[in-house]
C-alpha cells in the first residue's frame, strides 16, 4: 500500500484531487471543455456516492480574455482606418 504524500480536502471533507495540466500545444479552453464533457461519463461510472466538482477552471477566464482582445483589436483596426481616411482626405484638399 502506498503512503499518502499530501492531504486533500474539499468543502472540509477528505477528497481525491485530480489535476489536469496542459502541454505546450494545448488549449486551456479546449481542455476545459473536454474535461467537462468527460465528467458526466465519469460520474455515471463511479455511481451515486461520488461527488465530482471542478475546483479551478481556467477555461472561462481565458475565453473572456480572448474575447476582450478580439474586441480591442477590432476597435483598434477601426480607428486606424478612420485616421488613414482622414489623413488621405486632408492630402487631397
Amino acid at each position: 500500500e502506498a503512503t499518502a504524500t499530501s492531504i486533500t480536502r474539499t468543502d472540509g471533507k477528505p477528497s481525491l484531487a485530480v489535476a489536469v495540466t496542459m502541454d505546450k500545444d494545448g488549449s486551456a479552453v479546449g481542455i476545459s471543455n473536454a474535461v467537462k464533457d468527460k465528467l458526466g461519463d465519469l460520474r455515471d461510472s463511479l455511481g451515486k456516492g461520488a461527488d465530482l466538482k471542478i475546483v479551478v477552471d481556467q477555461g472561462p477566464p481565458v475565453s473572456k480574455a480572448i474575447s476582450g482582445l478580439t474586441t480591442e483589436g477590432a476597435l483598434g483596426l477601426g480607428f486606424a482606418v478612420v485616421v488613414i481616411l482622414v489623413f488621405l482626405a486632408s492630402i487631397r484638399s
